[in-house]
């Protein structure tokens, strides 16, 4: 037998129960109780609901790597749908990112700078989708070959082939880098130890002096109301 709700359920082509499912569902997921996984449409429910979880979780993944980051992990282990792009050792002891975007630039990379015109025409390394699945041997390939070559050969060789390529600088490389002198982008800054260099604000900031420990101590404690005698009792006293 049928009831009300259940020849209703049947005019609307719905299965008898279905509809009354839900109430239950509901008081489950209000009261924090683990919705019951007999129910199919509680399964998917559960599976959408864990779905949108991870995405959440996985942007504030991203978000707690800082750009700079993903970039340098980028250059290190390489771009997954393509090879050979990713950062190798040099014989000099640098690091240089080499990267071919298609087809005709890894031809022109194994002809010209690896010397191995074999490699240009071995049907493993024919597509993009190839070189990827033999990423492991291509990759160590261009690595022998960048170790016993130096940096600036590797460069002008990139350059003359029309490949991609680009010197890996460290922190102290890029401080030191010339580019940075000639824009005019470093000033001094004072400090209770004396000038320092530092780098201007993007911007056209100010650059002011560093203040010296409890430099500012005094003034402080007046904003927050702190009298001048409490103030001198307070040093007196080794507080302040």
């Amino acid at each position: 037998m049928l009831d009300d709700r259940d020849r209703g359920c049947a005019r609307q082509g719905r299965a008898p129960g279905r509809r009354h499912l839900q109430r239950p569902l509901r008081r489950h997921r209000r009261a924090g109780r683990p919705v019951p996984a007999s129910d199919g449409r509680a399964r998917r429910l559960r599976a959408r609901r864990d779905a949108r979880r991870h995405d959440r979780a996985d942007g504030l993944l991203a978000d707690l790597h800082p750009p700079h980051r993903r970039r340098a992990a980028a250059a290190r282990d390489g771009l997954p749908r393509r090879r050979p792009v990713r950062a190798f050792g040099t014989a000099d002891g640098h690091t240089v990112v080499l990267g071919t975007t298609n087809d005709a630039e890894w031809r022109r990379l194994a002809r010209d700078l690896l010397g191995r015109p074999d490699l240009a025409e071995d049907p493993r390394y024919a597509t993009a989708g190839r070189r990827v699945e033999h990423r492991a041997e291509l990759d160590a390939l261009v690595a022998a070959w960048c170790a016993r070559t130096d940096l600036a050969a590797i460069q002008s060789a990139a350059d003359a082939a029309g490949i991609g390529n680009s010197r890996y600088n460290t922190t102290s490389d890029v401080l030191a880098h010339p580019h940075l002198a000639a824009r005019g982008r470093w000033g001094e800054v004072d400090t209770p130890g004396g000038p320092v260099p530092a780098l201007l604000p993007p911007l056209g900031g100010r650059l002011d002096p560093v203040p010296a420990l409890g430099e500012h101590t005094d003034a402080v404690l007046r904003e927050l109301g702190v009298t001048d005698a409490d103030i001198a009792a307070l040093r007196a006293d080794g507080v302040v």
